[in-house]
Order: C-alpha cells, then structure tokens, then sequence
C-alpha cells in the first residue's frame, strides 16, 4: 500500500492523536513520526507499515489518495 505522508498527518488528526501517540501505538519512536510527517526523512518500509497499521488499528483506513473513517460511527 502506498500511503502519502499528507494521508498520515490526516489520520493521526481525524483520530485526535498527538504524535507521541501514535508513535506509542505504532512501537517507533516519537522522533521517528515527526521526522517523516515534517518531511524530513525517508520512511523505512517496517517503518511505514508499522504506523499504518497502528492507524487502522485505531478506526481509519486508507483508500485511493485519501483517508476516511473505517466506521461511520466513528466520532470526532
């Protein structure tokens, strides 16, 4: 799957986690996710697949370009 790093700025903000979060749920270190989401590193494909997973995981899911809800009684 082929995730940009605009859709995974997207999805930790429509489920309200900081970065630090994410990072927890994802098991990378919190440096990690603010690097890539700043752009200034390269994500490692373990990495990425890591931080998808945990996004999922926490109700949303990726599709075309974009991110949604994976349940539409998702509140935000």
């Amino acid at each position: 799957m082929n995730v940009s790093l605009a859709q995974l700025r997207a999805a930790r903000a429509m489920l309200a986690w900081t970065s630090d979060e994410l990072a927890r749920r994802a098991r990378v270190h919190r440096h990690t996710v603010r690097k890539l989401e700043c752009g200034k590193a390269s994500p490692q494909r373990g990495t990425m697949l890591r931080i998808v997973a945990a996004l999922e995981a926490g109700g949303v899911e990726f599709s075309g370009g974009g991110v949604q809800p994976k349940n539409s009684k998702m509140e935000f």
